[in-house]
């Protein structure tokens, strides 16, 4: 995984002990990006996730 991705991943995890929904708006301001960044990265783990579930299935 890149650092961003790492970056996209902690800075959720860290707004997420708030007591509140965590939003991609959220997620742009606390890392000082774009939103559209913020959902490419969101695909970009999507993507990866969905992958990982095809090879767990198909084995």
């Amino acid at each position: 995984m890149q650092e961003s991705g790492e970056m996209y991943l902690e800075s959720i995890l860290v707004l997420s002990q708030e007591d509140a929904p965590v939003r991609s708006l959220d997620v742009a301001r606390y890392l000082d990006v774009s939103k559209p960044s913020v959902s490419r990265a969101r695909q970009d783990q999507t993507g990866r996730s969905v992958e990982k579930q095809r090879v767990v299935s198909i084995v």
